[in-house]
């Protein structure tokens, strides 16, 4: 009985019956919902399977990790760089600024300019503020004496009347 079954599941002729002339390939299934779904918990009752899926999913999170662990440490290095950027450009003004006040005190006329110059001297102090608003007189005393020291060799340098130390001035002239 069974060889039959299998025999007309195959299409081939049954024997012991007339159907010899009428080899007809038998009907397709159709797929029903049910048959979909009972298949898909046999898939997930085999071990490989399961065992295969564990492994794809631990894959999976790993790489997540990795890359989430990297975008962050770039993003880290980004806005260390921007920090390291402004820090930059306010220290080039600071010795901008610095380099304009030396040179102002340098020229300052006794009285008019001694006036220019404390004018001066506040306008630079309330910028300063504005920048640093927890900071007293004393961190911009501070400030200002370091960036004056940095920038003292080269606003004299620059001056070209200056004969170089140990020189004779006759020279220049």
């Amino acid at each position: 009985m069974i060889k039959l079954l299998r025999r007309q599941r195959r299409g081939g002729p049954i024997e012991g019956t007339d159907m010899t002339e009428h080899n007809e390939p038998p009907p397709k299934r159709r797929w029903r919902i049910g048959r979909i779904i009972s298949g898909c918990f046999r898939l997930f009752q085999s071990a490989v399977f399961v065992i295969w899926l564990i492994v794809a999913l631990v894959s999976m999170s790993l790489t997540a990790s990795a890359w989430a662990v990297y975008a962050t440490w770039k993003a880290t290095q980004l806005t260390y760089s921007v920090a390291e950027m402004a820090y930059q450009h306010r220290r080039a003004m600071a010795r901008a600024i610095a380099k304009a006040r030396l040179r102002r005190l340098a020229t300052a006329v006794p009285f008019l300019g001694a006036g220019a110059a404390v004018y001066f001297e506040r306008q630079t102090y309330t910028e300063w503020q504005e920048l640093y608003p927890e900071g007293t007189r004393e961190d911009y005393a501070c400030d200002m004496a370091i960036l004056t020291a940095e920038v003292f060799d080269e606003v004299f340098v620059s001056v070209s009347w200056l004969p170089p130390s140990g020189s004779h001035p006759d020279r220049f002239f």
